[in-house]
């Protein structure tokens, strides 16, 4: 029932199968038309038959504020300004962001920042430039599945921006296991033509 993992499913097999070099463009449209399709009419039966409404919780985000995401994004910034400078260097502790907001604030950069501080913030922001990095790498060898890390990639900033990316791990946990998959196949890939 989440709509940030629902949003990035999305945003995936959008981009998967209209920019997919292995296929053909037709073949590619076709696919994301079909996929559409069945996402569509399994969302219904599920809605009709569990009373899972992700679609209706999309729809209603101005009203809630996505879960009082805004809200909680501003009491965190606002709560870093009144910081002292031991706080904004180290954080305020773990677990503090749910403590003093009432729950997580849905956006691991800010969570980061807030609940471990500067330093540690500066080590995660570099694990993104870094997995961007390894995308510009792999795209630059010719990497077969180089757009499908460029979408994890995206899918990986877009949980971290708007869900609980790190903070609380279970989508980290598939993608880290993708990214393993992926890093194995290039680095077999380097070798096999001599590019190490």
């Amino acid at each position: 029932n989440k709509r940030a993992g629902t949003l990035a499913l999305g945003i995936w097999i959008f981009y998967y199968y209209v920019f997919n070099k292995q296929t053909g463009r037709f073949k590619s449209l076709l696919l994301f038309v079909l996929i559409s399709f069945i996402l569509f009419f399994s969302i219904n039966y599920v809605i009709a038959h569990l009373g899972v409404d992700v679609i209706g919780r999309i729809e209603n985000i101005d009203e809630d504020g996505g879960s009082g995401r805004i809200q909680r994004w501003a009491s965190a910034m606002n709560a870093m300004e009144q910081s002292s400078f031991f706080e904004l260097v180290f954080g305020h502790g773990y677990g503090s962001a749910y403590l003093l907001f009432g729950g997580e604030v849905h956006n691991d950069f800010l969570s980061v920042l807030f609940e471990y501080g500067i330093v540690s913030f500066i080590f995660y922001a570099l694990y993104f430039i870094g997995s961007f990095r390894m995308w510009w790498k792999m795209r630059k060898d010719n990497y077969r599945y180089e757009s499908s890390v460029f979408m994890l990639n995206i899918i990986t900033l877009f949980l971290a921006m708007f869900s609980f990316y790190i903070i609380r791990p279970t989508y980290i946990t598939a993608s880290m296991f993708s990214y393993g998959l992926f890093m194995a196949d290039w680095y077999k890939q380097k070798n096999q033509i001599g590019i190490c």
